[in-house]
């Protein structure tokens, strides 16, 4: 009741069950899971997820049920330096959302975008430490790429860079916080210039718009 700590678990490694070279492997496959595979509804634009769905019958009355089923998704972010780790499992859920990629993959999705918008900390490994491309064709980038940098993973969530010499695309920063959007709208190449508190609930211009460099982004808060 005092706040005094009568005891502290201090996890220990025993052994590691794969070498580092096998896990990126691993990793890959895991990440073309979300990007191509049966996980497309955990995926989160500008952030690389790895995971994978699962769907297993219940076993009812010494029979594997075919109206009772188990749905859950396991997956972690940002691939290359995993920060946050996530199971869900939604037990019984109605035919229909019985399916991994349908019913838990979603809540996954949710859970972590929240977190995203509340921790401005979360970011990208270094290009050094990429997770390898999958053996079954390439991975999908892990780093948005623009004309002479790699822009780090906590400030590349939608933002678009116009091919064309000399424009810049508005990028979608609703729902972010002040800092988060402030490190997007500069990293696009814009002024950024805010009015209120809070998460951003309205942008002007328009997310997708082509203007020109340095042109001011106004951004609402509530």
């Amino acid at each position: 009741a005092k706040g005094k700590i009568v005891y502290r678990d201090r996890p220990e490694v025993i052994r590691k069950i794969a070498n580092k070279s096998a896990m990126g492997t691993l990793t890959g496959m895991l990440t073309r899971a979300v990007a191509v595979g049966t996980g497309t509804n955990a995926a989160i634009p500008g952030w690389s997820i790895a995971g994978k769905t699962g769907t297993a019958q219940k076993f009812v009355n010494g029979r594997y049920s075919h109206t009772e089923y188990i749905s859950n998704f396991a997956g972690f972010f940002p691939a290359e330096n995993p920060q946050i780790v996530g199971v869900f499992v939604l037990d019984t859920p109605n035919i229909g959302y019985h399916w991994g990629s349908i019913g838990a993959a979603p809540v996954f999705k949710r859970v972590a975008q929240r977190i995203i918008n509340l921790d401005d900390d979360l970011q990208l490994a270094s290009s050094a430490n990429a997770v390898p491309a999958s053996l079954s064709g390439p991975a999908p980038a892990p780093l948005t790429k623009t004309t002479d940098h790699l822009v780090s993973l906590s400030t590349t969530a939608l933002v678009k860079t116009a091919t064309n010499a000399g424009q810049c695309t508005i990028p979608d920063i609703r729902g972010m916080s002040l800092r988060k959007a402030l490190q997007t709208i500069r990293s696009a190449g814009l002024i950024p210039k805010f009015q209120g508190s809070g998460k951003v609930a309205w942008q002007s211009p328009r997310p997708g718009q082509v203007v020109a460099p340095n042109s001011a982004c106004i951004i609402g808060l509530k």
